[in-house]
């Protein structure tokens, strides 16, 4: 169509909204561009579109470039997507809308879109659980959930992440941040992957966990301090509880001179 034509048609659209008319067949239509037939079979061919691009293993959008695995758009009109969806975010905290469809909210989603989210979010991790997957990321799991770290070692266990959500995870709780997953990396590499207290050695989603040295509940200050974390076994951490180091290595002690020197 020549530039002519194309503007032509943009002012007949324009006339034909403003006299209350669809832009397309100039049926009533108040309030809106289309009427409810031209929008109907709008979506019916849409849908038809799409259906036939995902039988081809095609874009949706583009409908050119092959789907990137596990997405039902190219790579190239996928970042596109999430490009402009970040900047709608942004666009509507800076308004103090909901993130996710721009209503009014008074926190970051409204109560709806939360609810939604955190719906969609348990479906996730449960197809991903079935499948064996990492409920974070979605690559195979190998690690336990942190909670099974809160009983006796040689219960139950059922690998929900991997290695690196598994860190990141822990992290979260010990440190604070997820982001600090990498500390705890250092933190095993310099203790070469064995207990600061008897020497074992460690294994992530068995006998790892991390301790405070002195406890949160005694010294909430030093809670996210990595200088305060070292990695120790399950059941050490499970025996020191609310000690601290000084308390319980004497503790061991005592025992030991009570009971252990004449076993």
């Amino acid at each position: 169509m020549s530039k002519t034509g194309a503007e032509h048609q943009r002012n007949l659209r324009a006339r034909r909204r403003a006299a209350g008319q669809c832009v397309v067949c100039q049926a009533p239509s108040p309030g809106t561009a289309r009427c409810v037939k031209c929008r109907r079979r709008d979506a019916a061919r849409q849908t038809e579109r799409q259906r036939a691009l995902s039988e081809q293993g095609l874009c949706k959008m583009c409908g050119r470039e092959k789907v990137k695995e596990g997405s039902q758009y190219c790579a190239g009109c996928l970042e596109k997507a999430n490009a402009a969806s970040r900047r709608q975010r942004v666009k509507n905290k800076q308004q103090g809308r909901c993130i996710s469809c721009g209503g009014s909210s008074s926190g970051v989603r409204c109560q709806d879109c939360n609810r939604k989210m955190n719906v969609s979010i348990a479906e996730l991790r449960a197809r991903r659980k079935t499948q064996g997957l990492c409920r974070d990321c979605g690559r195979p799991a190998q690690m336990v959930d942190r909670t099974g770290q809160h009983h006796a070692p040689g219960g139950p266990k059922e690998a929900n992440y991997c290695q690196e959500c598994f860190l990141k995870m822990t992290a979260g709780y010990v440190l604070g941040s997820r982001k600090h997953w990498r500390v705890l990396v250092e933190k095993l590499e310099a203790a070469g992957w064995k207990c600061a207290y008897t020497g074992e050695a460690l294994v992530l989603g068995e006998n790892l966990s991390f301790d405070h040295k002195n406890p949160v509940c005694r010294f909430p200050e030093q809670r996210h301090d990595p200088e305060n974390v070292e990695p120790v076994t399950l059941m050490v951490n499970l025996m020191k509880r609310h000690m601290t180091r000084k308390e319980f290595l004497a503790l061991i002690g005592a025992i030991w001179r009570h009971a252990g020197s004449g076993g």
